[in-house]
């Protein structure tokens, strides 16, 4: 079992109620704060801030040109330069069976060819249950329509992924098929008295970022806990892994936090970038 530590290596000081939709590429790193429907582009010395008119929660993919995203209004393409939505693959959320006066949008990722979105209620997730859809050309598929707060979504293959409910710490195994329809689903983990947000694959360990435990958990392929690594943050919300430097990146919010509580944790919102070493 390797042992692995971060170091911080910079932060951006812009705080976000809920920072979290972290997307990675090299020194380019895109997120959201859901709260305030705001988007965040770094190139690695300076940060565009764009609005959008839909709540966003997840960044697939981005470049110079657009952003992917996952929002209360299904799949969006967001044009950088006009600064303009548009539904993508045909996949507005108006098709799903979802009442987005009632549920936005919650976290996602892909899995192979397919792209899974999640939603969750506005005001009571813990009594109104939430859903989780894969898209697969023009065609969407209700995958579980029994998750509370869907997180994670860590792909462990190009047909399995990691979905969690942050509600009831369950840790689920999505496995698809060729159609992207939900083949099984099997309990992967557990964790007791904590959420389970954000996450990523760092060599053949999963790293998830855990909500009011201000640590990142490392997890085996298999779902063994081998490891928490602490975070100055409270609510730690997403991590993604930039290979090429070899640095972690992690989203955090300050939503719900007490003043005794942003006290303690004074970089609570930011978005920070550590360099991580496996010994």
């Amino acid at each position: 079992m390797s042992d692995i530590s971060i170091s911080k290596a910079g932060q951006y000081d812009i705080p976000c109620k809920l920072g979290e939709g972290l997307c990675v590429r090299g020194k380019n790193a895109c997120w959201v704060d859901i709260d305030s429907n705001r988007v965040f582009c770094s190139n690695g010395s300076s940060v565009t801030t764009y609005l959008l008119t839909s709540k966003p929660s997840v960044i697939y993919n981005f470049n110079d040109l657009k952003i992917e995203l996952g929002t209360d209004s299904g799949l969006v393409c967001f044009d950088r330069a006009k600064e303009l939505e548009t539904n993508c693959l045909g996949f507005p959320s108006r098709s799903l069976e979802v009442d987005v006066s009632e549920y936005r949008s919650n976290d996602g990722g892909d899995c192979g060819q397919h792209r899974l979105l999640g939603f969750m209620h506005r005001n009571d997730p813990e009594n109104f249950a939430g859903s989780v859809y894969s898209v697969s050309g023009q065609q969407h598929r209700l995958l579980d329509s029994n998750i509370s707060i869907p997180n994670t979504f860590i792909s462990l293959s190009s047909t399995e992924t990691l979905v969690s409910d942050s509600i009831t710490g369950e840790i689920w195994c999505f496995k698809l098929d060729d159609s992207g329809s939900l083949k099984s689903k099997n309990l992967w983990a557990s964790l007791d008295k904590v959420a389970p947000d954000g996450g990523c694959m760092v060599d053949d360990f999963v790293l998830i970022a855990i909500w009011d435990a201000a640590e990142i958990a490392v997890f085996t392929r298999e779902g063994e806990l081998v490891q928490k690594i602490p975070v100055p943050v409270l609510r730690p919300t997403n991590c993604k892994f930039d290979d090429i430097s070899s640095q972690l990146w992690v989203t955090s919010a300050t939503t719900g936090l007490t003043p005794n509580q942003l006290a303690e944790y004074p970089d609570s919102g930011k978005t920070m970038v550590f360099n991580l070493r496996m010994s």
